[in-house]
């Protein structure tokens, strides 16, 4: 016996698409001379319950699948149609890439996935060009959160990335900490930044080689984006000089949206904290960026002072972000 859901007309009517699901998923393991994770053979039990049944609506693997198990279920979920699903999270799960692309294609027939993390899972740049296509304007895909940390996808793999999210007005969060990409890099980032209908809120690049140079790459990016609000680029041996400094500084005049830039783990001194500082209280328009409340620096290269000293300077912005979002509250 199925779920219950209500029909158009507005009477109860029974949803047997888990029970579809997990017959097409068995089949195709079958199949492939694959068991089914334990986990996610006891969810089924639990939502294939004749007396409380529910529905499929999260996917995790928190462990070594194999791309042929991903397949299994992904194969399954696009040819039941199944479309209550919200979430997918492989973690070390060895998707890979021919496993990223069974995704895609159930993502693109079914559009109900809202989160995507395939962290750790021997990704290379042929797998982001598959959730590069997904992820352009024509297939109207409402995916929000895209995470593929610890990912070998290089400087062709975020460009890849960017042939779909330099015109995509809907991703809120995008990881790719340590992807093993640098300063070349830096343009296609710089492509996502600039669209003008981008919802992009949250970017992390930690762990990368973006230096210095790709760095202001980005930063240019961000003077013309209106929806970024925290950026990651710690530990992408940036070493700091003249150029990144005007470069940070130029960007923070324009941008009126940033709140958190970290650029911690990287070759920022505490002498470069000090001349940031000085000059962002001295900006021409009288105050640097009103949005921006936390810059976080290398904990051992930048005194604790210096760190207070920000602190201090930036407790404004958040104060005053802090008082926009009560303004927003509707009146009882």
């Amino acid at each position: 016996m199925g779920a219950k859901k209500r029909s158009e007309g507005g009477k109860m009517a029974t949803d047997d698409s888990a029970d579809q699901l997990y017959r097409a998923y068995r089949r195709n393991l079958t199949e492939m001379g694959l068991q089914m994770p334990k986990k996610l053979e006891e969810k089924f039990l639990e939502i294939r319950d004749e007396k409380n049944p529910g529905f499929l609506t999260e996917v995790v693997f928190w462990e070594y699948m194999g791309p042929d198990a991903i397949r299994a279920l992904a194969d399954a979920l696009r040819d039941t149609s199944y479309p209550h699903l919200r979430t997918i999270r492989c973690w070390r799960a060895g998707a890979e890439d021919e496993g990223t692309r069974s995704l895609t294609q159930y993502m693109r027939i079914c559009i109900s996935i809202v989160t995507l993390e395939l962290m750790e899972c021997g990704i290379s740049y042929l797998g982001c060009d598959f959730l590069g296509r997904l992820l352009s304007p024509e297939n109207s895909n409402p995916l929000l959160v895209l995470k593929l940390d610890h990912n070998d996808i290089g400087n062709q793999g975020v460009y890849n990335l960017a042939k779909g999210l330099c015109m995509n007005s809907v991703l809120k969060t995008l990881t790719l900490s340590y992807c093993n990409f640098d300063h070349e890099a830096a343009r296609a980032i710089m492509q996502i930044l600039i669209f003008q209908e981008s919802a992009l809120q949250d970017l992390d690049l930690q762990g990368n080689k973006l230096s210095s140079e790709g760095c202001c790459k980005v930063f240019h990016g961000l003077k013309v984006n209106q929806t970024l609000g925290k950026l990651v680029l710690a530990d992408n041996v940036v070493t700091s000089n003249d150029v990144f400094e005007d470069k940070l500084i130029e960007m923070l005049t324009v941008n009126q949206v940033l709140c958190v830039l970290d650029l911690r783990l990287n070759f920022i001194f505490d002498d470069t904290a000090k001349e940031l500082l000085d000059r962002m209280k001295n900006a021409a328009t009288g105050r640097i960026n009103s949005t921006i409340y936390e810059i976080i620096f290398p904990e051992d290269k930048v005194a604790q002072d210096t760190v207070e000293d920000y602190h201090k300077f930036l407790q404004i912005n958040k104060k005053s972000k802090k008082g926009k979002k009560k303004a927003k509250k509707p009146k009882k």
